[in-house]
């Protein structure tokens, strides 16, 4: 077929299954099915998401094939809230991959030291492990069912199912499930509150406790201007600071103080007219810093746009 052609994807999701038909759009406006091909091994699959892990995810890679007593852990990771990540990958759908994933978690709580240890080695600056926040743990695989989903509603840890669709040259991710720790954009006047492993409460409240009242009302009046750029913007809280996510990936972190407040931004471009913006900051990602004695109007709207601008990026 000659010339440029449209994408079409379709998600249809029903109670046991998960169909994602993909099809091409012609110049003559017709449809082409896009068959769908398989990784020739689940070690390809793991290479090439790790490959491309900061890029799909906004996670940072460390260890691959990890050692451990009774195991070896797919991919080890940390994700721009400074929380721990384990990774395993399967071909097909397998209820044990969700077993030997806990496992691994457990033993990521119970070897803390060893995992800091590693995320030094990989010089990544100034990103201190957040143990307060649960450890993530994601399972890839091209197909899930009912009993997956289902099993880990009953488990007390942050397990997220992440179905890829591949064709070829062509490769989509999709959640499949809200994770226990994730709030959820639609709730813009309730907190939820997140019980963590050591029997924390994590809430909005929590993070801006130490935060002066004048901080915590310009943040909350933050929090309402980003719902208001896309529905399909999470929130997620962790013990230090308050995540956005679009596009499958965080947007904007934000870590208040008692007088000022630090705006973790997603790589990008950013206008930079008041010097507000340090270029490479925590865990290299740019940070905007305000102290409440700069904040007016003129800087509310210039706040504004870096967030917008984080979301385009």
């Amino acid at each position: 077929m000659m010339g440029m052609h449209l994408l079409c994807n379709i998600q249809i999701k029903t109670l046991n299954q998960f169909i994602m038909p993909l099809f091409r759009i012609t110049l003559d406006n017709r449809l082409e099915n896009v068959k769908i091909s398989q990784f020739r091994k689940e070690r390809d699959l793991q290479i090439f998401v790790e490959q491309n892990m900061e890029f799909l995810f906004g996670i940072k890679f460390l260890e691959s094939e990890y050692s451990i007593p009774n195991g070896r852990i797919d991919s080890l990771c940390i994700d721009e809230m400074c929380v721990p990540i384990v990774i395993e990958y399967k071909k097909k759908k397998d209820l044990s991959a969700i077993i030997q994933g806990l496992f691994y978690v457990d033993w990521l709580r119970n070897n803390r030291r060893t995992f800091e240890m590693i995320v030094r080695e990989k010089s990544i600056d100034k990103m201190e492990v957040d143990w307060r926040t649960p450890p993530r743990l994601l399972i890839i695989a091209d197909e899930f069912d009912q009993k997956e989903a289902t099993s880990i509603n009953q488990i007390n840890a942050s397990v997220e199912l992440i179905k890829y669709s591949y064709y070829g040259d062509l490769i989509s991710f999709d959640q499949i499930n809200i994770p226990k720790t994730s709030s959820n954009f639609t709730i813009t006047t309730q907190y939820q509150p997140i019980a963590t492993s050591e029997n924390e409460i994590l809430s909005i409240e929590s993070v801006l406790a130490k935060a002066s009242s004048r901080i915590k009302g310009i943040i909350l009046k933050l929090r309402d201007f980003v719902f208001e750029i896309s529905d399909e913007i999470d929130e997620k809280v962790a013990s230090t600071m308050i995540a956005y996510y679009s596009k499958g990936k965080g947007m904007i972190w934000i870590a208040p103080f008692q007088n000022k407040f630090t705006i973790h931004l997603r790589k990008g471009e950013y206008e930079n007219k008041y010097n507000f913006i340090k270029a490479n900051g925590w865990g290299g990602y740019p940070e905007l810093h305000v102290g409440v004695d700069h904040y007016n109007d003129e800087i509310e709207n210039y706040v504004k746009e870096i967030i917008t601008q984080a979301y385009n990026n």
